[in-house]
């Protein structure tokens, strides 16, 4: 991932990180940082791209008692997460 083409500027991307206060006025934080005419898109996620996301292990019963088990990776984003990156 990191050599592949990602379709923007790697360069042009800054993480600034919420913490318990600012994280709930993310939409006053977006909307000042949009107010900016240097800044072309803002969207927010739950953790880093790429950083110890949380993991969920989901377990089944098959019908017939099999047991059978995956366990996936989830980030949660904002609505325009892929189109602001």
């Amino acid at each position: 991932m990191q050599a592949h083409d990602a379709g923007f500027n790697r360069e042009q991307v800054v993480t600034v990180p919420l913490d318990a206060i600012t994280y709930k006025k993310f939409d006053l934080v977006k909307q000042q940082l949009l107010a900016n005419t240097l800044v072309q898109g803002v969207t927010g996620a739950q953790d880093v791209l790429g950083s110890h996301l949380d993991s969920v292990r989901y377990c089944i019963l098959g019908r017939w008692g099999q047991k059978g088990s995956w366990t996936s990776t989830q980030l949660i984003v904002d609505h325009d997460y892929f189109i602001a990156v």
